[in-house]
């Protein structure tokens, strides 16, 4: 994996198996580097460690969500609107579950959605994109769209409910019946669990 920082110092890479030099920009062999299922790297400049820690998951897409400006307009003001009314910019890369590029580009909104479950610990949000696309890969022209949501199902310990309630309505053929997937939600670089990204109504 390549990593960039804002500094010019040369790091010195320790994980669990062996270390390393790093500067920015340089590409880092994870499995070289650290043991199967715990990717911890601690980055030492020589007056301070830095401990970082990658994530990986297995048969569920990524999405990750970016604020333009995430210290001002970042995912705790968007949260923190009652009302929904707090709206940010950004940018979002979506990646199939193998890692493959399925959509990146510019959010031309952020913001909550849901009623009730806006106002529960894991937040619903709704995401508008510069132009349509299809987010669930379904192949049908149709389902290009500029806006999606990101449902938390936070009352759904099993994260299943909507999956499967929906997945039956397509196999009944239902003629009006939302698409959607499970995605693991990354906003502005904090894991937010699992979410259901799906066609707005």
């Amino acid at each position: 994996v390549a990593l960039f920082c804002d500094s010019a110092a040369t790091f010195r890479v320790k994980g669990a198996l062996s270390e390393t030099d790093f500067v920015s920009g340089q590409s880092l062999d994870l499995t070289a580097l650290c043991k199967e299922d715990d990717y911890m790297l601690d980055f030492a400049d020589g007056t301070a460690v830095y401990t970082l820690r990658f994530l990986f998951t297995s048969r569920i897409p990524s999405l990750y969500l970016l604020s333009e400006n995430p210290e001002t307009e970042g995912r705790a003001w968007v949260d923190a609107s009652a009302d929904k009314s707090n709206k940010a910019k950004g940018a979002m890369i979506l990646l199939s579950d193998d890692g493959e590029e399925v959509h990146s580009g510019k959010l031309t909104q952020i913001k909550g959605r849901g009623n009730t479950t806006w106002g529960l610990a894991k937040k619903p949000y709704q995401i508008k994109l510069e132009e349509k696309a299809d987010l669930i890969c379904s192949g049908d022209a149709s389902n290009k769209s500029k806006t999606w949501v990101l449902l938390a199902n936070y009352l759904d310990p099993a994260g299943v409910r909507n999956t499967l309630a929906l997945n039956m309505g397509s196999a009944l053929g239902m003629p009006v019946n939302i698409q959607g997937k499970s995605v693991d939600l990354y906003y502005d670089g904090e894991y937010r669990g699992l979410y259901m990204l799906c066609e707005k109504v």
